[in-house]
């Protein structure tokens, strides 16, 4: 095996590569390896609040995670399914106020809020991020019926067109329609089941990932049809 030689010049109908020195080496099979390090998907989890048995109808946690922190035990589920990426718990509420979880969050290309909360995408528009992310926001709506999401590339996210695409397009029940007891999503009774969570979860993945490679604005409300599909309308 020789090491730290350079190659210059390849002879494919002689076999042989011609090393910086000027050697002459034959070979049988040439394997071309341009080098480098693999690229880790960095992935931060952002929550200060601990898992309730009311929240379980909308995670992919269970009934041991409960009354731990959801950063904490996300993350760890999430590394279980993806072992060559770096997730990383993020033990706090948005916006951060401690400095060293203000830099983890600044380092991030990519910003997912899944509240469904008007405060936090105020709070979104209003942290000082001093550089272009992609912002993305995603919600179910009543009933697990379809799925809200938005996608802007900006430097600022734009709160106002985000909320004002929700509330055309999923408007919030009254609250007289929304019991307080029991497991819920919007409210502690939701009427949806934990597959609905996961279907548009999976819906949710490729929305995230059209967004970051078309890098535009988007606006767009799933519906799923009577026969199980999925309805797509563009806004």
């Amino acid at each position: 095996m020789m090491t730290g030689q350079r190659v210059v010049s390849v002879n494919p109908a002689a076999k042989s590569v011609t090393t910086k020195g000027g050697e002459i080496i034959e070979y049988d099979k040439l394997v071309w390896s341009t080098g480098g390090s693999p690229r880790t998907l960095r992935v931060g989890v952002m929550d200060g609040d601990r898992v309730e048995a009311r929240n379980l109808c909308r995670h992919i946690l269970s009934i041991e995670d409960v009354g731990h922190f959801k950063a904490i035990a996300l993350a760890r589920r999430l590394s279980t399914a993806m072992p060559d990426a770096d997730i990383k718990p993020i033990r706090t509420n948005f916006p951060p106020i401690e400095d060293s979880s203000r830099i983890v969050v600044q380092g991030f290309d990519v910003i997912v809020d899944c509240t469904g909360s008007d405060v936090v995408l105020d709070d979104l528009a209003a942290y000082p991020w001093n550089e272009e992310k992609i912002f993305i926001s995603l919600g179910m709506t009543w009933a697990a019926e379809g799925l809200v999401a938005f996608a802007a590339p900006e430097s600022i996210f734009p709160s106002l067109d985000a909320r004002s695409f929700f509330a055309e397009v999923a408007p919030h029940r009254p609250d007289e329609e929304m019991p307080m007891e029991g497991l819920g999503r919007w409210h502690p009774v939701f009427p949806a089941r934990a597959n609905d969570t996961m279907f548009w979860a999976s819906q949710g993945v490729s929305f995230i990932q059209q967004a970051i490679l078309e890098r535009s604005r988007k606006r767009v409300h799933y519906r799923r049809t009577a026969g199980g599909g999925v309805e797509r309308n563009d806004y």
